[in-house]
């Protein structure tokens, strides 16, 4: 008897599963606290050129405030740029006594050879920008940490899909927390950038592998027609974990404290694995026949049904007749599949980037960067609602390139708006439609390929999609040239993504293909004439 065939009489999705899953999305909270929280590590800090000389003279003599104080020393020695603005990474040239401070004629103008000074206001802690000087020739090097973190999730998520295969999603899921806890706490206590990065980058594949190996967990414990509901429910609590990150970092704004704050809810994940089930599809896969029994017993136990007298030997099975043509090389060498390949990984880079650059554009929308990512974070709810119906009832080509150009079209339009309410509205449109895409394009490419390289082009794609989180910050840097130029890029490779869609069939009538020949006739009519009969990807996903 097959696991299938199992689940409809011990519960296909009963209240013992609906308990686990829940405890697993739970667990999965986690996942956007680490991958949003240098939106608010790396808020901005006013800052300048440090002089020792200006900096020892005392203003008390002249009556004044500690602020006008701070403005007479700067018109000193900072020159101002051509909006009148204070230089934040220029200085007069003086030299070590009173009478150079108080020369008008001096023009020479150098770097910040001493360092520089912050806002007054702002504490030790606020941001890692004033903690580690990331100012001036520095100012990139925050992007290359989100960089950075990006490249270690896509190395990490690959090692952790490995060791999950081998040693179990239980286990995983517990070596996950355990690291996370250590090199989360570990980073609290970063004292400079190098050490900063090296944790981040060690925080993240164990930060996004919480997310995906309950996700896998999540969906074997249930049948197959329930699969998709699965993909779909875990991506609310990603979005609600998104908003209360946004909420913590309102009230804890020392990045060591908002660090810990968001590591600690790990321990919660321990409290709730003894509630957890391994895979009894992982444990059969792997021989381990008594473990998954009990794991079954206490699937129909939770769902008060009977567990029925089972051989998990397996009937005799057709013979299958494999497609020599039907692998991932087969399907480089077929110009219809290539070319459908290359669309999709362009659009998942293209996905990524978009997402991201609007995610971590928060603060660029004329309003305070915590209500920013907030609403940002809410819009993902009815974005997964949006991605749901689109599927079910638009189809799924129209439904990725109508989302693709809306964004695209969003971003563009918001440039034209004035920074405030009407520019923040018009990127939360565009952060609705790229997150729907975001959330469905999973389902839609998975039914662009046969079921024997159904995973690994799944896997390719996505790994296009990684590289688009590891280039976004380098785009970000652009904004230093234009203010406008990162939402422009967003919105020009969105609308271009969005039309290169349209040349891919549409899979919504169509079974899902079994091989390279079934794949490449997708939404055309068989020779009979007779339309392919509808299979839900669910059944085989």
């Amino acid at each position: 008897m097959e696991f299938e065939e199992i689940l409809q009489h011990i519960g296909e999705f009963g209240p013992f599963q609906w308990r686990v899953y829940i405890l697993l999305c739970l667990f999965s909270l986690v996942t956007p606290f680490h991958l949003f929280s240098q939106i608010f590590f790396a808020k901005p800090v006013d800052h300048w050129c440090y002089d020792h000389t200006v900096d020892s003279l005392n203003c008390s003599v002249f009556n004044i405030t500690e602020e006008e104080c701070l403005h007479v020393k700067k018109d000193i020695y900072i020159p101002k740029n051509s909006k009148s603005n204070f230089e934040t990474c220029l200085k007069y040239q003086l030299d070590d006594t009173i009478e150079s401070v108080v020369d008008s004629n001096v023009t020479n103008v150098i770097g910040c050879d001493e360092g520089w000074s912050y806002d007054p206001s702002v504490h030790s802690g606020y941001s890692i920008i004033s903690d580690f000087d990331l100012v001036c020739e520095r100012q990139s090097f925050p992007h290359l940490a989100t960089s950075m973190f990006f490249v270690s999730v896509m190395l990490g998520v690959v090692l952790f899909g490995w060791f999950s295969d081998r040693i179990g999603r239980y286990y995983t899921i517990m070596v996950m927390c355990c690291l996370l806890l250590i090199f989360g706490v570990a980073l609290c206590f970063a004292q400079s950038f190098a050490s900063y990065v090296i944790l981040r980058a060690l925080v993240g594949p164990c930060a996004v592998g919480l997310f995906l190996v309950p996700f896998v967990l999540g969906a074997e414990i249930v049948s197959s027609s329930n699969r998709i509901w699965t993909g779909f429910i875990i991506e609310f609590f990603f979005a609600a974990g998104y908003m209360v990150l946004a909420l913590i970092a309102k009230f804890v704004q020392n990045w060591r404290y908002l660090q810990l704050a968001i590591t600690l809810p790990t321990l919660l994940i321990f409290a709730g694995m003894p509630f957890v089930v391994e895979s009894p599809r992982w444990l059969l896969a792997r021989g381990k026949t008594k473990e998954a029994l009990k794991n079954m017993r206490k699937i129909a136990q939770g769902n008060k049904k009977p567990l029925p007298d089972i051989s998990l030997e397996g009937s005799p099975k057709e013979e299958v007749v494999i497609d020599d043509n039907c692998t991932l090389i087969g399907m480089m060498r077929d110009p219809v599949m290539l070319t459908r390949t290359l669309t999709l990984m362009t659009a998942w880079l293209v996905n990524n980037i978009t997402y991201m650059i609007v995610s971590f554009l928060a603060d660029d929308f004329g309003v305070d960067v915590f209500i920013g990512s907030f609403i940002l974070a809410a819009v993902e709810v009815p974005a997964n609602i949006l991605a749901i119906f689109s599927l079910k009832f638009v189809g799924r080509r129209w439904s990725q390139s109508v989302m693709f150009i809306t964004c695209g079209f969003f971003c563009l339009l918001s440039r034209l708006a004035a920074p405030g309410f009407w520019q923040m509205a018009l990127m939360v449109l565009a952060k609705l439609s790229i997150t729907a895409s975001f959330n469905s394009i999973f389902v839609y490419t998975a039914e662009l390929y046969p079921t024997p390289i159904r995973s690994v082009s799944l896997s390719v794609c996505s790994m296009s999609g990684r590289v688009g989180g590891i280039v976004f910050p380098f785009i970000l840097l652009l904004g230093n040239v234009w203010s406008h130029l990162p939402v422009i890029i967003a919105g020009a490779i969105a609308l271009m993504s969005g039309m290169s869609i349209l040349f891919l069939p549409e899979t919504r009538h169509s079974s899902l293909p079994d091989t390279m020949e079934e794949a490449k006739n997708i939404g055309r009519k068989t020779d009979s004439g007779i339309e392919q009969r509808r299979t839900h990807l669910e059944t085989e996903v």
